[in-house]
């Protein structure tokens, strides 16, 4: 059932769209309306620390990220880069001061 069309309310229309992957099957997520705001009811194995979590729109979807990374998640992601990190700094300019 790809691109479902769910009527939630009168007010409001859900769309999902299932990606299915032999490799990494999309797991769902229950959205619900918590007072004027929209919520996502996360399943136990994506759930965070904390009480907050970073949000950014990517795309036509949504990003989460924790508010703090441990010092095991930073070094997954840089053990992840191969090759040498450089930094390109421009030359200095000469100036005449009055």
């Amino acid at each position: 059932m790809k691109g479902d069309m769910v009527h939630a309310d009168s007010a409001s229309t859900v769309y999902t769209s299932r990606i299915y992957s032999v490799r990494c099957p999309m797991k769902t997520a229950k959205i619900f309306k918590h007072g004027n705001s929209q919520a996502v009811r996360l399943p136990k194995e994506f759930r965070f620390e904390g009480s907050e979590v970073l949000i950014k729109r990517s795309g036509s979807g949504v990003l989460l990220l924790p508010t703090r990374l441990t010092y095991e998640q930073i070094m997954a992601v840089l053990g992840q880069f191969k090759g040498k990190i450089g930094r390109h700094q421009p030359k200095d300019q000469k100036r005449r001061w009055k």
